[in-house]
């Protein structure tokens, strides 16, 4: 466990698709008791919480495997698959705040508030939240502390680096491949 209330807060935006039993749903319209996929299988949703973001993120489509544009808190967790990752804690599959992809294949910073919900899970899971993205979301056991559901968790600082790293391993294999002609 990580102390991160920014993590446990963080929310989703209030009309994001999730993956559930019977297809895309958007967040605001799933019952307490609806069903979501989750990396690890169903995850049950007892509630959501609104509440009022202060600044976001946009992802342009691709950037972070999202397949279209998309807006997310700085705080939220996204589960990444990154070679760069493997080399750093042994596992590509990893969770990072959004926040630490400012400046990666134009993620830009965002001031304007918009409406979040914070989904309440029965446990902490990693959704699907649209095609090619995942989030992670806490459980009740959270309690101000976030408990990353079985993947290695990157600081800010950490995703950062892994992030220039991977740039600069895309870089040389581009000149690599100028210099073959």
């Amino acid at each position: 466990m990580v102390r991160s209330d920014e993590a446990a807060e963080a929310g989703v935006p209030a009309g994001l698709a999730v993956a559930t039993p019977g297809g895309w749903r958007d967040m605001r319209m799933l019952q307490p008791g609806a069903l979501i996929w989750a990396a690890s299988g169903a995850v049950r949703l007892l509630g959501l919480r609104r509440r009022r973001g202060q600044e976001r993120m946009l992802l342009p489509p691709g950037a972070l495997g999202n397949r279209k544009a998309l807006w997310l808190p700085p705080g939220l967790r996204v589960l990444i698959d990154c070679d760069m990752a493997e080399a750093i804690c042994g596992e590509a599959l990893v969770l990072m705040p959004v926040a630490a992809a400012e400046g990666w294949r134009g993620v830009r910073r965002i001031a304007a508030p918009a409406p979040l919900v914070v989904p309440l899970l029965d446990r902490a899971a990693v959704i699907h939240a649209g095609p090619g993205m995942m989030l992670a979301c806490p459980g009740p056991e959270a309690g101000g502390l976030w408990d990353s559901p079985g993947f290695a968790e990157l600081s800010e600082a950490t995703a950062r680096q892994m992030l220039a790293c991977e740039l600069a391993e895309e870089a040389g294999a581009a000149l690599a491949a100028l210099r073959r002609g």
